[in-house]
């Protein structure tokens, strides 16, 4: 998404990238904050991003798009054991762990570029949800949960938002490769 919307020439400002090496992107692709970027797990600490809101709104201006992307699957637990389960066998730190990658990085991302979309007079908000988070599956509840309340908060923007003229929507792919 960020690569697309860069040739296009849109001035960009929050992307996440995962810090670990088991999901780096090429260096061709991955951005660094000096380029208005923040990485994924930043995005679950509040005061990150604020800090990170603060100097998006300050170098370009307003926030017109955010897209909350940032997000893990099913092959993080490959390097988090524990992380994909059922039930009975997620701990409550893996259950918290997935929650706040998946669903409070797009929380704070939304509080806080919300009330600058207001300023500007509108914007567009799009969220990464899953399919899941409409199906369910078994063996995956944390990110099924995650998704699921995604799509939700999704919702609850939206008609908080309508009447300033933002839009928020979430879309719900299916499995995609992305490594």
């Amino acid at each position: 998404i960020h690569d697309a919307w860069a040739d296009s020439g849109w001035e960009l400002g929050p992307l996440g990238y995962p810090t670990s090496d088991e999901y780096a992107t090429d260096e061709g692709s991955r951005s660094d904050f000096e380029h208005g970027s923040i990485l994924w797990d930043a995005a679950t600490d509040s005061v990150s991003v604020q800090t990170a809101s603060d100097r998006i709104c300050s170098e370009f201006g307003r926030i017109d798009v955010l897209v909350n992307s940032a997000g893990v699957g099913y092959s993080y637990q490959d390097n988090h054991p524990g992380t994909m389960d059922d039930v009975v066998n997620t701990t409550p730190e893996a259950w918290r762990e997935v929650l706040a990658i998946n669903l409070d990085s797009c929380f704070h991302m939304c509080r806080l570029a919300i009330p600058e979309m207001q300023k500007a007079g509108g914007g567009s908000i799009v969220n990464l949800s899953s399919v899941l988070g409409i199906t369910g599956t078994p063996m995956i509840s944390a990110y099924t949960t995650s998704k699921a309340a995604v799509r939700l908060l999704t919702k609850c923007a939206a008609l908080e938002c309508a009447v300033d003229g933002i839009r928020v929507n979430s879309i719900h792919p299916g499995y995609i490769r992305t490594a």
